[in-house]
This record gives C-alpha cells, sequence and structure tokens, in this order.
C-alpha cells in the first residue's frame, strides 16, 4: 500500500517531534519532512510533491497565502492545510479562495489531525467545526442561494443525531460542494468536523 506523504511548515522542533512520532504510529501516512520557512518550504514541494503540506500561520499570513498560490502553481497533487491556533473569518474565506484545502486547529485532538490529513488528502477540504459554523454559513450568505426549509430542518436534525446523511449540495464559489456532518467522535468535548467533496 503507497502511503499518503506528510511535510509540514512549521519551525518549532517540539512541534514537529510531535508530529512525526503521530504519523510513525499509522500504516497510511509517512511523515517526509519539514521546513522553517515558506521559501525552503516551496523547495521541497518542488522536488518531493508531498500529498499534504501542513502550514503553520507563524510566517505571517501574507507570506503564508503567497505560499499557498505557489503551492497551487508548483504541484496540483500537493493539498495544502493551514495548520493555526486561530484564524478570523475573512481569513479562512481568503485561504481557502486562494488554495487551502483544510484548516486546522493545533489544539485538536490527534484523531482530528489524522482525520483531517487523510481527508484532504482524498480530495476533500476539511474544517474544523469551531470554524466552519461562521464559514459555511457565510459560504451560503455570500456566494449560495439560501437553504430552504426543508434543508434546514434536515441539516439541524443531522446536526442533532451526529448522523452522516448529505444535507446540501449547494454552489460555492465556482464549484459545487457536497456538505457532510460528520458524527462527534467524542461526546465529551462535543468536537465535529465538516468535510466538503469538490466535484
Amino acid at each position: 500500500m503507497n502511503r499518503l506523504t506528510v511535510f509540514a511548515c512549521e519551525s518549532q522542533p517540539i512541534v514537529l517531534a510531535g508530529l512525526a512520532k503521530i504519523l510513525a504510529t499509522c500504516d497510511d501516512l509517512e511523515f517526509i519532512g519539514s521546513a522553517p520557512n515558506p521559501t525552503e518550504a516551496l523547495e521541497t514541494v518542488r522536488q518531493r510533491h508531498p500529498d499534504v503540506i501542513l502550514i503553520d500561520q507563524s510566517p505571517g499570513l501574507k507570506s503564508v497565502f503567497q505560499f499557498l498560490s505557489d503551492v497551487k502553481n508548483t504541484s496540483s497533487r500537493c493539498q495544502p492545510v493551514l495548520w493555526v491556533n486561530d484564524l478570523a473569518e475573512i481569513d479562512c474565506f481568503r485561504a481557502l479562495q486562494i488554495g487551502a484545502r483544510g484548516i486546522l486547529k493545533k489544539t485538536l485532538p490527534v484523531e482530528s489531525v489524522l482525520e483531517c490529513v487523510r481527508s484532504v488528502a482524498h480530495g476533500n477540504v476539511w474544517i474544523e467545526s469551531s470554524l466552519s459554523e461562521h464559514v459555511m454559513g457565510s459560504f451560503d450568505r455570500r456566494a449560495a442561494p439560501r437553504l430552504t426549509p426543508r434543508e434546514k430542518e434536515t441539516a439541524s436534525r443531522n446536526r442533532l443525531n451526529g448522523g452522516t446523511e448529505l444535507w446540501s449540495s449547494k454552489r460555492l464559489f465556482s464549484s459545487s460542494i457536497d456538505v457532510i456532518m460528520l458524527p462527534q467522535p467524542n461526546p465529551q468535548n462535543a468536537m465535529s468536523c465538516v468535510t466538503c467533496k469538490l466535484l
């Protein structure tokens, strides 16, 4: 089985050591290295074309957004994920428009990190729930038709039931995105995510 390769643009050794240790336990994922800044990371993207690259926001959003654009123009295979402490709604929008395929908070459990990496590597867009409620809601307000009363009822019921029922297929930007609510893996912390499959 071919492993999905993961690279990180991250400067903190302790974070990288933890990421490497986590990925080493997965049969389907392989950590292939890191770079401390976008300039060095882009060279690795050109040479090795990782499946997923986790991008720390510490270089500053201007540099990160330019890096997202560069990755998009350099490798069609590499899927960028912003790995952040927090990100404003408008910056989430801009990142997704430029080419980010995931927005992942560093405070999430290990299981969520792995879920995000696998999901993005297989062609999905992954947004953690505390961000997704605002982002996906604003997608609907700004770029997509309003949900019908029936769709709102289905979405609400599906969220309460923790199901995986497909509840909306709306035009977001120039792509049709199916929004799927995933079950909450841990009711104790009430965490869930939204996975969007670009069609």
